[in-house]
């Protein structure tokens, strides 16, 4: 949706028609058949209007960086046990006073290799292969 919007906006205004149908569009391709058509909702742009603010361009990416170097701090506390916590605390500490590379190199994660991402993303591997089997089973 966000996508749209801004390639869309670059071009023409956009009317609350227009709103509607990217945001109905891009509920079909999210949800597939997934969802009954009539649960769509293409005002959702309305009520979250963060979907459209210039100053909150993808609000969803602070919740998959979080997800994922969250995965990484977990990963790290399991490889570390307790001696972790120290690291840790820390982290914390630093979250207000040093960027987010220089807050990761304090518990042993570098947030500019692409592999530490990649890496968070094979921790939901198990959550995402459960999912496709039970959705196998109701086919």
């Amino acid at each position: 949706f966000e996508q749209q919007v801004f390639e869309r906006v670059e071009s023409e205004a956009l009317r609350s028609e227009d709103l509607q149908a990217i945001m109905h569009q891009a509920q079909l391709t999210a949800y597939g058949d997934g969802l009954d058509a009539e649960s769509l909702h293409p005002y959702m742009w309305a009520c979250k209007p963060h979907y459209y603010s210039a100053s909150l361009s993808f609000y969803n990416f602070p919740y998959a960086f979080g997800a994922l170097f969250a995965s990484a701090l977990y990963q790290k506390a399991e490889e570390q046990g307790p001696a972790f916590m120290k690291q840790y605390d820390q982290m914390l500490t630093a979250t207000t006073i040093s960027t987010v590379e220089g807050t990761g190199r304090l518990v042993g994660l570098d947030l500019t290799r692409k592999e530490t991402w990649l890496e968070g993303m094979d921790s939901f591997q198990p959550f995402v292969k459960a999912f496709e089997e039970l959705a196998q089973e109701l086919n």
